[in-house]
């Protein structure tokens, strides 16, 4: 027997398929989200609530709109600069101490360098006695002994 099913139907399109395709969300993901609990606009919109709850998608720094540009633009990583966000910093201090991080680093590397104690370099000598080469190691060599 078949179930009495009302088809999905949101902003005017019908059918959880096409829904899910119009909003650029892909079917398995529309349908997951909806069996843990999640109305359909939920669903479909969910990455965008996400990031919208924790002001990512807006966030605005120099002129570049986003968490990603924002990365880009300072020549920091994304991650970095969530992960400082996530303390409650705010995005110019994330940076800033993202950059202090990175050359406390680059001093301590270069320190480093500095104490490594570069090993004594061997010189090569060439043989100076080929007579008193092993006949084989001269037959190996392409010498003539």
């Amino acid at each position: 027997m078949r179930k009495n099913t009302q088809p999905y139907e949101y902003n005017g399109v019908r059918g959880l398929k096409a829904i899910a395709k119009a909003n650029g969300v892909a079917i398995g993901t529309v349908r997951t989200r909806m069996m843990r609990g999640l109305t359909l606009e939920e669903a479909l919109n969910w990455g965008l609530s996400q990031a919208s709850n924790n002001a990512l998608a807006n966030s605005v720094w120099k002129g570049a709109k986003g968490i990603p540009a924002i990365a880009k633009k300072a020549g920091v990583s994304e991650g970095g600069i969530l992960a400082y966000l996530k303390q409650g910093k705010t995005i110019d201090e994330a940076i800033d101490a993202i950059k202090v991080a990175r050359a406390r680093i680059q001093k301590a590397n270069d320190l480093k360098r500095a104490n490594r104690k570069s090993p004594a370099k061997k010189q090569v000598e060439g043989i100076k006695k080929p007579y008193q080469l092993n006949p084989l190691w001269g037959l190996a060599l392409g010498m003539t002994l």
